[in-house]
């Protein structure tokens, strides 16, 4: 490995400790990577479902959260879902591939969770 290669391994490492992701500009969704393992016929279904995704978005991701004022404006492209109101989520049966949440299930009841 290069000096030059060592000194950005260290710089990307520091940068994502403080919570900064470095991806190249020319493909900032890592969309490539997605085509390596999934045909475009399944990409356009969106099954990838990130619930409590706040102001997230990527194009093969499909967002759950409450909607409120506050999030409105932050993630136009976010599908409305109460999971305090304990309904199931709005997830066609065997259409997911991945559910992802973080920083989520701490702000429902336990009710709810379970």
């Amino acid at each position: 490995m290069s000096l030059r290669a060592k000194a950005q391994a260290v710089v990307r490492k520091w940068l994502r400790r403080a919570g900064i992701d470095v991806v190249r500009i020319g493909d900032p969704y890592r969309l490539s990577a997605y085509h390596g393992f999934h045909p475009n016929s399944l990409l356009d279904t969106k099954p990838f479902y990130n619930v409590g995704a706040g102001s997230f978005f990527h194009p093969y991701w499909t967002n759950i959260d409450f909607v409120s004022d506050w999030y409105r404006n932050a993630n136009p492209a976010v599908r409305h879902h109460d999971l305090m109101a304990m309904k199931p989520l709005p997830i066609d049966d065997g259409s997911a591939h991945i559910i992802y949440t973080s920083h989520t299930v701490e702000h429902v009841s336990h009710e709810a969770v379970d």
